[in-house]
């Protein structure tokens, strides 16, 4: 099915599951009610108007029904069927909806569509300084409510009368209808040029057309024309109506495709000003400001809705997450803590993990801790924010708590990924090498990433190296030893693990990693070669030349692996090797008898 728009504007439909339950078909008994309405024909267009938005809640419903009223004695009913109020009425008060109160975009296209309505006029009344009151309308399109088209500004001294001051504008505005049902049939058929004749003869007879200006960008989009054609029409729409979801889409993506990093960022962000609930868009909204930086543009925009719009949770959620990402840790964090109270269900896992990173970032690693134990404390099976709270522990020197907080997270999900490095890492800081080495054992078993597991592994081999010479422990060295041909094994391993359902393919090591630890190895190696042969000679001790033989033997293997981490160290500890083995060989053969 063609519809380009669909797929580039952002939708926000949700269902009115509410008005599913009772709606009722227009029956007989309700066209016989209006007796001075001739009925529809049935290729009639159907129209609602909805309840408009007011402060008082007193001046939008008057303003919406005198226009309602207005309409159904200026179009016959042949011509445009306006359903009449007691149907709206009808339909809100069984589903449970103020008849008072405008409804969300998304609740008012649902509405439209139970009531078979074609068309729907939205809109808000508002009283200005001189006392005057002005509505603000749009003509929608049932079938997508990103297809509007706005109408001029009324004004008047009372609600009712600069509503039906509105009649005038929605008979010019409705010119273009017939054509954008054409143009959009053309466009189905892939007759692009009749589909854009259609649309440029409604623009003639009412320039400020945006319906038939929707369909004509469809067209453009869809046969690939130039970006530069695309948003042409784009910008046309956009001049008429600054706020239309599509033409910012639509337009944000071909400054993307001309290479306009700055102008597609500025269109993503106002796009999303218009559809702050929207998640997918936020993200790649942050994601496009983070890739250039220009925040500044993003904190305008949202920091002027927030002022325009008090109390709407959904926008303050945007301010937060734009001036997360701006790295404005403190306003940051405010906001977020005002959003949670204006809304508790904002307190999502990733509303914890973000406000977690800015305590981080801000220096305030205690701070973190606590918003993560809030997470774990409204989601208590949560493997993930368990694992959090772990980190942010560690992070704010509670090392032994945060074992307790990484082995919840692995209770609740034994394979998680990073766990028992997580455990290893904290063991590690308690100098609990056997307790370390344990839980990375573990780690290797479940199929966490080998480049970690080997890099820790490797530290571990290494500290021990350190104490072994300077204690001149041959035990010792062969522990660092053990440890770094563990270290050395893992670092090799790139195979697939975890339970059936569930399998993962390991991170492997990377080179870099794979050369350290060699080097590390051949290095501890010849230091135990060193200190057992010392060790042998004095107490004239077969089973410590032994150790230092096959310690040499190691050494000499794992090198000229080591080469690409320190090659001149490499060179110089193989260099030293058979001098230091031609001795071995002859001591072995003086005390092994």
């Amino acid at each position: 099915m063609f519809n380009v728009l669909e797929e580039s504007a952002v939708k926000v439909a949700r269902p009115l599951a509410a008005v599913a339950a009772i709606f009722v078909t227009l029956s007989a008994a309700s066209l016989s009610a209006q007796a001075v309405r001739r009925p529809p024909r049935p290729d009639t267009p159907f129209l609602t108007v909805q309840v408009f938005r007011s402060a008082d809640k007193i001046a939008g419903p008057a303003a919406s029904d005198a226009l309602r009223d207005r309409l159904i004695t200026v179009f016959p009913g042949p011509v445009l069927w306006v359903i009449e109020k007691e149907r709206l009425i009808e339909l809100l008060e069984q589903s449970g909806y103020p008849t008072n109160e405008q409804l969300a975009r998304a609740d008012e296209n649902s509405l439209a569509k139970f009531q078979r309505a074609d068309e729907y006029i939205r809109g808000a009344v508002v009283r200005e300084a001189d006392g005057q009151w002005r509505v603000d309308a749009q003509l929608v399109l049932t079938r997508d409510a990103s297809l509007t088209q706005p109408l001029p500004p009324s004004r008047a001294g009372r609600p009712s009368a600069a509503a039906t001051g509105l009649v005038r504008a929605i008979q010019d505005a409705r010119k273009q209808i017939n054509n954008e049902k054409k143009c959009m049939e053309f466009a189905r058929a892939d007759k692009y040029d009749e589909a854009i004749a259609q649309a440029d003869a409604a623009i003639a007879v009412y320039p400020n057309a945006t319906l038939v200006r929707y369909c004509k960008l469809n067209v453009l989009v869809r046969r690939k024309a130039p970006n530069a054609a695309i948003l042409t029409i784009a910008n046309e729409i956009l001049a008429i109506d600054a706020n239309s979801r599509a033409a910012l889409a639509i337009a944000a993506d071909a400054q993307q495709a001309e290479g306009n990093v700055e102008q597609a960022n500025e269109l993503l962000v106002r796009l999303l000003a218009t559809d702050p609930n929207n998640a997918q868009l936020a993200t790649r909204v942050v994601d496009a400001l983070a890739a250039s930086r220009r925040y500044d543009v993003a904190k305008q925009i949202v920091l002027q809705a927030v002022q325009d719009n008090p109390g709407d949770v959904s926008l303050i959620r945007l301010q937060f997450l734009i001036l997360a990402s701006a790295g404005d840790y403190k306003p940051a964090i405010a906001t977020g803590e005002e959003m949670i109270q204006l809304d508790t269900a904002m307190a999502d896992q990733s509303f914890f993990t973000r406000m977690a990173a800015l305590y981080v970032a801000d220096s305030q690693p205690a701070k973190a801790a606590d918003a993560a134990k809030r997470g774990t404390d409204k989601f208590p099976r949560i493997a993930e924010l368990w694992q959090l709270y772990a980190q942010t522990l560690r992070n704010s020197g509670q090392v032994e708590a945060s074992i307790g907080a990484a082995k919840q997270a692995l209770e609740i999900n034994p394979f998680i990924p990073s766990g028992w490095l997580q455990v290893a890492q904290a063991y590690l800081g308690l100098q609990q090498q056997d307790s370390a080495m344990a839980a990375l054992r573990t780690a290797t078993a479940v199929g966490d990433n080998a480049d970690f597991i080997a890099g820790i592994a490797s530290t571990i081999g290494n500290q021990l190296r350190l104490a072994g010479a300077a204690e001149k422990s041959v035990a010792t060295l062969q522990r660092g030893v053990s440890v770094l041909q563990y270290s050395d094994s893992v670092a090799m391993l790139a195979d697939q693990v975890g339970p059936e359902g569930a399998r993962r393919a390991r991170t492997p090591a990377t080179p870099e990693t794979k050369a350290r630890v060699k080097f590390i190895l051949g290095a501890t190696a010849v230091t135990l070669a060193q200190t057992a042969g010392t060790e042998a000679a004095t107490a004239k001790s077969c089973d410590l030349a032994k150790i230092a033989d096959e310690a040499l033997i190691t050494a000499q293997i794992a090198l000229p692996g080591g080469a690409a981490f320190n090659q001149a160290a490499t060179v110089q500890l193989l260099q030293s090797i058979p001098e230091f083995q031609t001795y071995i060989t002859q001591l072995s053969a003086q005390i092994c008898k």
